[in-house]
């Protein structure tokens, strides 16, 4: 779904798409146990973001759909359009347990998981917004170099931008 908010066109990425972009802003909605992972190499002015939705690398098909997969996927798209994997910058946001089950373990694997490939990879984790129960939104807009995200129904707010400020 392409939106247009201002002057920047919005490209959803919807459970187990991964997108790449040198302009606009990429979104992920109604995140509950998925994670969205938004990376950005703000020199190279390259940003992507993977919608993932489990753990661990996969079996076969629908490879984007795992943690593992989807982020080397995404640094590749990213590189193909000159991002620096060295220079690359991480947010998370998701990863809820919004059924509120006890034995609900998805939500924390898909943390884990996300966690664990980017630190595998090299990438730095500059912020996230995960856990908890409820649904997320996360959104990176990549002229601006800046990720925001919403929680539950609240007004979008900044997660990290390009002056390195964190609030999560």
């Amino acid at each position: 779904m392409l939106e247009i908010l201002g002057s920047a066109e919005t490209i959803e990425v919807s459970t187990g798409e991964v997108r790449a972009v040198s302009s606009g802003v990429l979104r992920a909605s109604a995140l509950g146990s998925c994670v969205a992972v938004a990376m950005l190499d703000a020199e190279a002015g390259v940003g992507g973001l993977a919608h993932v939705m489990l753990p661990g690398a996969s079996p076969g098909d629908q490879r984007t759909k795992y943690a593992a997969d989807g982020i080397r996927e995404l640094i590749d798209a990213m590189t193909a359009q000159g991002a620096q994997p060295e220079k690359l910058v991480a947010c998370m946001v998701g990863g809820g347990n919004i059924l509120a089950r006890d034995d609900d373990t998805i939500c924390e694997a898909n943390i884990r998981s996300a966690t664990q490939i980017l630190t595998e990879m090299g990438i730095r984790i500059v912020a996230r917004e995960v856990g908890g129960r409820l649904r997320r939104s996360c959104a990176l807009d990549v002229s601006g170099a800046r990720v925001t995200y919403t929680v539950g129904d609240s007004e979008r707010r900044t997660l990290w931008d390009k002056l390195g400020k964190a609030t999560r």
